[in-house]
Formats: structure tokens, C-alpha cells, sequence
């Protein structure tokens, strides 16, 4: 991280874009279907679990 702050922060700023569209990606499943899909919810867990 120090020798490249501006890298690690866009990196952050990319795993925390695509939390947030996974999150999105669940709500939007779980609103059309009372099932979840297995693969958003674990990708889901382990990206809260990174954060």
C-alpha cells in the first residue's frame, strides 16, 4: 500500500463497485423469486467478508 496508494485505492473502489451490484443483483433476485442463487450470495459473503 505505500508504494502505490492510488492503485490500492482504485482496487478498493472496484471490489467495493462490485459489492454493491452484487447486492443489487440479490435484492432484485429475491423480489422476482423466493429462492436465492447459492453463487451471488457466497460471492456476496466473501466480498463482505474482504471489506
Amino acid at each position: 500500500m505505500k508504494l502505490d496508494p492510488e492503485g490500492y485505492e482504485e482496487k478498493l473502489l472496484l471490489i467495493y463497485c462490485h459489492f454493491e451490484s452484487s447486492l443489487h443483483l440479490l435484492l432484485q433476485q429475491s423480489t422476482l423469486n423466493s429462492s436465492l442463487d447459492l453463487v451471488v450470495s457466497k460471492d456476496l459473503g466473501d466480498l463482505k467478508m474482504f471489506l
